[in-house]
């Protein structure tokens, strides 16, 4: 799924531009010019997210007192899990 995040950067950066430039029509002679740098723009994006893609997960901790909680109930431990398809990018 990463070409297609590239992908949707990609595309996203140069229908800014384009519409900025009505689609061509507007600024002729930089037109050429915000395009490449729509393109260095999601090229940059991409290393980003690619980067910050491939970090480890973030595991948090916290603690809640909660008034009225039966006693039996004290020490309840509950856990949620969240973006479970990092096996696939960090292994298992």
């Amino acid at each position: 799924m990463n070409w297609l995040g590239i992908l949707f950067l990609a595309f996203v950066s140069f229908f800014a531009i384009d519409i900025i430039t009505g689609f061509g029509l507007f600024f002729l002679r930089i037109t050429p010019l915000l395009r490449g740098w729509a393109l260095g723009a999601s090229g940059v994006l991409s290393v980003i997210t690619l980067i910050r893609g491939a970090r480890p997960p973030v595991l948090l901790n916290y603690e809640a007192r909660l008034s009225g909680l039966p006693n039996k109930m004290d020490g309840t431990v509950i856990v949620a899990m969240s973006d479970l398809h990092l096996g696939s990018l960090l292994g298992k």
